[in-house]
């Protein structure tokens, strides 16, 4: 878990740093940490609502395995559908255009290691994916479940 996080922070810093080299803006490093380290954050919201808040324990969440026993994947703010909002709104508000590239480069990159590290079938890092599946984490095979079904063999 901990170098998963490395790596995100790793790619939120590069991105951040490509976009502040292109429009000469620092600031936007931030933005890109919020959207491509930060933005697990929304783990806790599968997690409490899985948990509640009595008795909430940080080995459990940062475990994961509250995903396979709630049976449900929301992490309402993973979805590359973000990315394309983010870069339409950069093409409209050019006032924005830095920050809101930021997070679009960023936010990609987060989930394209997220689908390399996690190894799900393609589209479960979509939103709409997953609502259309009503969040059924069942439906999207990750390594934890396929590790799983070697061992249970």
């Amino acid at each position: 878990m901990y170098k998963e996080e490395l790596g995100h922070l790793t790619l939120s810093l590069f991105a951040g740093a490509v976009i502040a080299v292109i429009f000469g803006n620092l600031w936007v490093i931030a933005w890109a940490v919020l959207s491509g380290f930060l933005i697990d954050g929304d783990h806790l919201f599968d997690y409490i609502r899985y948990k509640g808040l009595n008795g909430l324990s940080l080995k459990e969440f940062f475990g994961g395995s509250y995903f396979d026993q709630s049976g449900k994947v929301i992490l309402p703010l993973h979805g590359f559908e973000y990315c394309l909002i983010f870069a339409v709104v950069a093409y409209i508000f050019t006032d924005w255009r830095p920050a809101m590239l930021a997070l679009a480069l960023s936010l990609f990159f987060h989930l394209v290691f997220d689908t390399l590290t996690n190894h799900p079938i393609w589209p479960t890092y979509s939103i709409l994916f997953r609502a259309f599946n009503r969040f059924d984490h069942h439906k999207f095979d990750f390594k934890s479940r396929q590790a799983n079904k070697l061992v249970s063999k």
